[in-house]
């Protein structure tokens, strides 16, 4: 299956970077296709950029997809190698990410490799050998949630209430009394809702809210982009007197390093 270095630039243009994922399971040649498949099919959504990543060969001997990214998209793909490393970013792209390193675990594979044409490692993908940390949980704790309530009502009580958020829906829970404060700002208005969350760390060491009982509101001032850079813009602050604060910045920042 190997090319040669001009078919590979003439497939995937004279301007792109080559990338190899080297998987510590099987070999080029019992490596089920299937198998195959479903790790690359994982790391394009851990990298993202899917039309501008291109598999172009398969290395003898160890399984080594050979992978070529387009120049203009290779500073976006180590962005989300970096989130990724940092166990940040899209859930669905953590997902993907627990899926090889399952699938690892599966085939009996210490580990697999994403790395640069240097050889330099960009990715980890931990195996049979790796660690999970204890789950915990859930915990109860008090927090606040924000959100614009889009659903009030259901026939038991505590009744549902969602709240919506610019990043995700809260499904939550509250009396039918206060539940029904709470329906008078249906689609309208954003609230503050304070009560006591249930908590979960999977193995992973992410905090997962499993759900929320409301105890109290507040409604939330409605304030324009406009009216709120006034509004900061209008606060007194020392800074504003220096002649050059963001020199200043710069100068604590070297301090700092």
């Amino acid at each position: 299956m190997a090319r040669s270095e001009d078919e590979r630039r003439r497939l995937t243009g004279a301007r792109a970077v080559e990338l190899r994922f080297k998987i510590d399971a099987y070999s080029a040649a019992t490596m089920p296709m299937a198998r195959l498949a479903r790790y690359l099919d994982n790391l394009a959504t851990v990298l993202g950029e899917t039309n501008s990543v291109h598999l172009v060969s398969v290395e003898a001997g160890s399984t080594v997809p050979v992978l070529t990214v387009e120049q203009e998209a290779y500073a976006k793909v180590r962005q989300r190698a970096a989130e990724v490393r940092n166990q940040d970013g899209p859930a669905h792209v953590q997902k993907a990410r627990r899926a090889i390193e399952d699938d690892l675990a599966a085939d009996n594979a210490a580990q697999a490799e994403l790395v640069d044409e240097d050889g330099t490692q960009i990715l980890r993908f931990a195996g049979a050998t790796r660690i999970d940390e204890p789950e915990y949980g859930p915990f109860s704790q008090p927090g606040t949630l924000d959100g614009v309530p889009i659903v009030v009502g259901g026939e038991n009580d505590p009744v549902p209430v969602h709240l919506e958020s610019p990043d995700r829906v809260h499904n939550c829970l509250a009396a039918r009394e206060l539940a029904k404060g709470i329906g008078r700002h249906l689609f309208t208005t954003t609230l503050r809702v304070s009560g006591i969350g249930r908590w979960f760390r999977d193995r992973e060491g992410a905090w997962t809210m499993k759900s929320f009982r409301i105890h109290d509101y507040a409604e939330l001032p409605s304030e324009s982009l406009a009216d709120a850079t006034r509004r900061l813009r209008s606060i007194d602050a020392g800074w504003k007197r220096r002649p050059d604060p963001l020199g200043d910045l710069v100068a604590l920042r070297r301090l700092e390093g």
